[in-house]
C-alpha cells in the first residue's frame, strides 16, 4: 500500500508492466521494488529522466514533511548501490552522486511508503530531464469512518472439497493481536489488544491520516508486523479495517489489510 503520489513535470518513457508485479506493488507497505522495481522484474512505472543530482520534496496535507527518507537503488545485478537521504525541516532533500544508468526511487515515512518510481540518470544536460521531484505522502490512503476493526485468519472452508474449500473459507479470529496508531504529526496515539472476538478500537480519534501497526500476531509467529496507511473520515464509505491472514496463500505473507463497509 503506497501512501502518496508522484508531482512531477516533464519527459516520461513508456515500459511494460508485469501484471504479478503490479498487483504485489499494489499490495506491498513499505517495499522500495514496489516502485522502483528491481533489477530481475523490470520497471512497473514510467521512466523519469533526472540529472545526477536534483532535490526531493515530500510534504503532507500542504505541509513540508520532514524525517521522510528518500532510497535509491542503482539496479544493476553487477554492481549494486544503495543511498539514503532524509528530508530537513523544509522538507527538502539533495539526492546526489547518482552515477548514469537505471536507478530505483522510493520515499517513506513512519515506514510506510509515500510513492517512487524509476529513474533513468543522463549523463548528459537534457533540457528534458526533470530538475526536481516532488511527493505527496499520504494522500492514496485508505478511508474509513472508525479506525476499528478486527484481525482474523482466513483459513480454508471444511467441505471437503478442495477447490470449495479455497473459495468458501472461514474468517478465525485472532485474541491478543497487538495494534498501534501513530499519527504523523503527534507521534504514537497508543496501542490495543484484540479480544477474544479479535475485534480492536481506537475511540475518539479525530478525522486525519494514521499509520495503523499490526504486530505481536502472538498465535501466528511466522506473520511479520504490517503498517497500514488509513484515513479516518465522517465521509467514508468503509467503517471497519479488517486485518487478515492466510497461512495457506504462498509466499505473500503477512497481514493484508481490507476495509469492509
Amino acid at each position: 500500500m503506497w501512501g502518496g503520489r508522484l508531482v512531477a513535470a516533464g519527459e516520461r518513457t513508456s515500459v511494460g508492466r508485469g501484471p504479478l508485479c503490479a498487483l504485489i506493488a499494489a499490495m506491498a507497505v513499505g517495499a522500495p521494488e514496489a516502485f522502483g522495481c528491481s533489477v530481475s522484474t523490470g520497471c512497473n512505472f514510467d521512466v523519469h529522466t533526472v540529472r545526477p543530482e536534483f532535490p526531493v520534496t515530500v510534504m503532507h496535507q500542504g505541509q513540508p514533511l520532514r524525517g521522510a527518507k528518500v532510497s535509491v537503488s542503482y539496479m544493476s545485478e553487477d554492481k549494486p548501490q544503495a543511498l539514503e537521504f532524509e528530508t530537513d525541516a523544509s522538507g527538502h532533500a539533495e539526492v546526489r552522486n547518482l552515477r548514469p544508468g537505471r536507478w530505483s526511487l522510493s520515499v517513506s515515512y513512519l515506514g510506510v511508503s509515500g510513492g517512487g518510481g524509476c529513474l533513468q540518470v543522463s549523463s548528459f544536460p537534457l533540457r528534458t530531464a526533470h530538475r526536481s521531484l516532488s511527493y505527496n505522502w499520504g494522500d492514496s490512503a485508505s478511508a474509513s469512518t472508525a479506525i476499528a476493526g478486527s484481525v482474523v485468519d482466513s483459513q480454508p472452508g471444511r467441505t471437503g472439497n478442495p477447490l470449495l474449500d479455497r473459495v468458501r473459507r472461514i474468517q478465525v479470529p485472532i485474541p491478543g493481536a497487538r495494534l498501534r496508531l501513530e499519527s504523523p504529526s503527534k507521534g504514537e496515539l497508543g496501542s490495543k489488544l484484540t479480544d477474544e472476538k479479535g475485534e480492536y478500537s481506537f475511540d475518539e480519534v479525530p478525522d486525519g491520516v494514521y499509520v495503523l501497526y499490526v504486530e505481536d500476531v502472538r498465535a501466528y509467529i511466522a506473520v511479520p508486523p504490517t503498517r497500514w496507511l488509513i484515513r479516518k473520515s465522517s465521509a467514508a464509505s468503509s467503517t471497519r479495517v479488517v486485518f487478515f491472514t492466510q497461512g495457506d496463500s504462498g509466499s505473500c505473507g503477512g497481514p493484508l489489510a481490507a476495509l469492509f463497509k
